[in-house]
């Protein structure tokens, strides 16, 4: 035996597993001792070809395995397979094989074997002879189709012993993921003579109800191109799934019917969601939702109502400290404004000015000509105060045909280049005009009222002003 054997004999003497070294033509130049206690056959009995001693049926998937062991030396490929004991049958192994024939410290494909053959026989029984998934009817029983029969009875002890099969869910209570516990007993006068098969526990059984699920359904209003929430909590059954159907005027509105789509989670109460398109309307729209089990067992159908609110378009910043509701077709007949969602008193005009700068989300409530109330959705702003452009105007008020000083801040010499400043009066007529606006602006007019003063740069800000001549 070559040094590197005697090294690794030592080091496998005491392992369960059996460690085979094959070479290039497929022989088994190294097997470990084990391998006598699990098939009946000595090592040397084993040395070269393995397929005189692997069942008919196998030899092909043997085959394929060695075929891509060798085509691949970087990652091991797994098999299972039934190896002959030389005195009772066959026995299932699993073997893990991997090529280091190009590894010249070893020159070898390395095969990790496993006697698998308790556990592939119980799985074979278990998935025979128990059924894993049953209508609820307020037990734990599970349904046991077939005992099986036992093997290896000596002749003597035939019809002296026998054996019964109890399978048991966790609990009762309809649900998915449920465990199955099988546990085996041996009878009769010879049962002393055997042992029971292992008890085993089958994993994701489940118990089922063919009751429609019940919910409670609650939804939200949302935003054109955002999501509209629906809140549910379910009273009876095990829904999996949810579908919703709009009604005509949602559909030609562009919303898009959800076809049955998984629930976000397990949990008893949770939200689903469909998307209000862009663009779309304010305004009510009516849909309808369903729900169903794992079965198929659908809900009653429960019909929502949703609003889409007031587009946050229609809310426009003017200015740094000043924003004002779009109302140019005069759809809106009230006003009342909030900032981060809390009501700002007195702000019940068309337009708000905010005294801190527009700084923070804004929305609005308003009451349309036909008397109906919307809400709109939020718009933020953010402005901070020492960028805000200013104007000052002093004095002011002014005697007429006194000077006064327009005086701009927080604005660049670039800002200002091309800008031009107008004054008009109360009929809006323009009294004033001037290409050239400076930091400091000194402006003469001579007769009595108020005038309102306007600032247009070039790159589009605005700023305003008032000023009131008197005698």
């Amino acid at each position: 035996m070559k040094k590197s054997e005697e090294i690794l004999h030592l080091l496998l003497k005491n392992s369960n597993d059996i460690i085979i070294l094959v070479n290039e033509k497929g022989e088994q130049f190294y097997i470990s001792d084990v391998v006598t206690d699990i098939t009946g056959y000595s090592v040397e009995e084993l040395k070269g070809s393995i397929l005189d001693v692997i069942h008919p049926d196998d030899k092909a998937l043997i085959a394929q395995h060695w075929d891509r062991v060798i085509a691949n030396n970087t990652k091991s490929d797994t098999i299972q397979y039934r190896h002959k004991h030389k005195e009772k049958g066959y026995v299932w192994f699993e073997v893990v094989a991997q090529n280091y024939l190009d590894n010249p410290a070893i020159n070898a494909v390395i095969a990790n074997v496993r006697d698998i053959t308790d556990r592939k026989q119980n799985e074979t029984l278990l998935k025979e002879m128990v059924t894993t998934i049953k209508m609820y009817d307020g037990n734990t029983t599970a349904v046991v189709t077939n005992n099986g029969t036992l093997s290896g009875v000596e002749t003597s002890d035939i019809g002296n012993v026998n054996f019964t099969v109890l399978a048991n869910y966790d609990d009762a209570q309809v649900g998915v993921s449920k465990t199955i516990t099988v546990v085996y007993s041996i009878n009769g006068t010879a049962a002393s003579n055997y042992n029971a098969p292992v008890s085993y526990q089958i994993n994701g059984t489940t118990i089922y109800s063919t009751d429609p699920p019940t919910l409670v359904l609650t939804t939200n209003s949302g935003c054109q191109g955002d999501m509209v929430d629906v809140n549910y909590t379910i009273l009876t059954g095990s829904p999996v799934e949810y579908q919703i159907m709009f009604n005509q005027a949602a559909l030609n509105a562009g919303f898009v019917n959800v076809s049955f789509t998984a629930l976000p989670s397990a949990n008893i109460s949770d939200i689903i969601q469909f998307m209000a398109p862009a663009g779309v309307l304010d305004g009510n729209y009516q849909a309808e939702v369903i729900f169903r089990n794992m079965y198929g067992v659908e809900s009653q159908i429960y019909p929502i109502n949703f609003i889409i609110n007031l587009s946050s378009d229609y809310i426009i910043p003017k200015f740094t400290d000043v924003v004002l509701c779009n109302n140019v077709d005069n759809r809106f007949v009230s006003f009342q404004w909030y900032k981060n969602g809390v009501l700002i008193p007195g702000a019940t005009n068309q337009f708000y000015n905010d005294p801190n700068g527009l700084n923070g989300a804004y929305s609005l409530t308003v009451v349309t000509t036909s008397g109906e109330t919307l809400n709109s959705c939020e718009k933020t702003l953010i402005v901070a105060l020492s960028q805000q452009p200013l104007v000052n105007v002093f004095p002011n008020p002014v005697a007429s045909s006194q000077n006064f000083m327009v005086e701009i801040d927080n604005l660049s010499n670039i800002d200002l280049k091309g800008a031009v400043m107008i004054l008009y009066n109360i009929n809006g007529e323009v009294v004033y005009t001037s290409s050239y606006v400076g930091f400091q602006n000194r402006i003469n007019l001579s007769a009595n009222g108020e005038y309102h003063g306007v600032i247009k740069t070039l790159d589009g800000k605005t700023l305003s002003y008032k000023v009131v001549i008197i005698k």
